[in-house]
């Protein structure tokens, strides 16, 4: 996937430059999991589950 320089792999501060962009992404992907998360239980009952449970 990364581009590699002749006589060995990327350099560190270029590593680092790509760690820096791919970090704000993760920390928005976890936000919007945890923050789906707490939606989805504050918009559904506790008794969901029970109710689920007695489907199955």
């Amino acid at each position: 996937m990364y581009p590699t320089l002749p006589g060995g792999p990327l350099p560190i501060h270029q590593l680092a430059h790509t760690g820096v962009q791919i970090l704000p992404l993760m920390v928005v992907a976890v936000f919007l999991v945890v923050a789906g998360t707490v939606m989805a239980r504050a918009l559904r009952p506790r008794s969901d589950r029970s109710t689920s449970k007695r489907r199955n």
